[in-house]
């Protein structure tokens, strides 16, 4: 009887230790799971938007001149002449030389025209050759000297101007200011969504930005004849528009007694 008795204790005892080794893994397992259950973040994100006008610093200018002649040299030479003019008549405005660049040069043939219909066709003939020239000028902080500029060229030899632009160099701070103007935005929008939902807004916990600016263009490409004769060029800069983006994300919590 004393045997038994020991032998059901040993029983016990064994069991009760297979089942706390068993279920340590599990006790373990749930209390990992407890562990690694995802904070739920409590934010809201707006994006906020805010432009700036500023007026234009630089002026880039693109003067052309375009020469024809039977013979490629003699319409090469020609071009060099008048282009050489342009640019002289340029740099007497006070535009400096590292402010004026070629941008492209071309020579090529100009060809008969094709047979009439019904006729046996000929081979193309070349009848001219056409050589243009084109130069980018810089007015960097001379924007109001743009159409004198214009003038100058064409009174030089310039027949082409391939375009105008406005642009803002010295952006920064510009840029600075319609940030900032985007970040009150995003605050108002997140005070508005917090105000309708019923909660307290708290800190921001995450920003991004972005920004970008137009280039104003006036007259992509026209041609002009000193023979035409006219009083001047007027032009106008406009403003440059500085946009910004702001991403902000803000944490909230529950209002009081709620």
């Amino acid at each position: 009887m004393q045997n038994r008795v020991r032998f059901q204790t040993a029983v016990l005892f064994l069991t009760a230790a297979l089942l706390a080794v068993f279920s340590a893994p599990a006790n373990c397992a749930a209390l990992e799971t407890r562990k690694q259950a995802p904070k739920i973040e409590r934010t809201i994100a707006v994006t906020g938007y805010a432009e700036v006008l500023a007026q234009p610093d630089t002026a880039v200018l693109r003067l052309g001149v375009e020469t024809q002649d039977a013979s490629a040299k003699a319409a090469a030479e020609a071009n060099a002449k008048a282009s050489q003019a342009v640019v002289d008549a340029v740099k007497k405005l006070g535009i400096s030389a590292e402010n004026i660049q070629t941008a492209w040069y071309n020579i090529f043939p100009i060809y008969e025209e094709p047979s009439p219909r019904g006729e046996p066709n000929k081979p193309p003939q070349v009848v001219a050759y056409r050589v243009t020239n084109t130069v980018t000028v810089h007015l960097r902080g001379m924007v109001a000297k743009a159409g004198d500029v214009i003038d100058a060229a064409l009174e030089a030899g310039a027949n082409r101007v391939e375009g105008l632009s406005f642009e803002l160099k010295a952006k920064d701070k510009f840029v600075q200011q319609a940030v900032r103007r985007a970040i009150q935005d995003a605050k108002r929008k997140a005070q508005a969504i917090a105000q309708a939902l019923g909660v307290r807004l708290g800190e921001p916990i995450l920003a991004s930005e972005g920004y970008a600016y137009q280039i104003v263009q006036e007259a992509p490409q026209f041609r002009m004849d000193r023979a035409a004769g006219f009083g001047g060029t007027p032009i106008s800069s406009g403003t440059v528009q500085v946009t910004a983006n702001v991403v902000v994300r803000f944490s909230f919590s529950s209002q009081p007694g709620k």
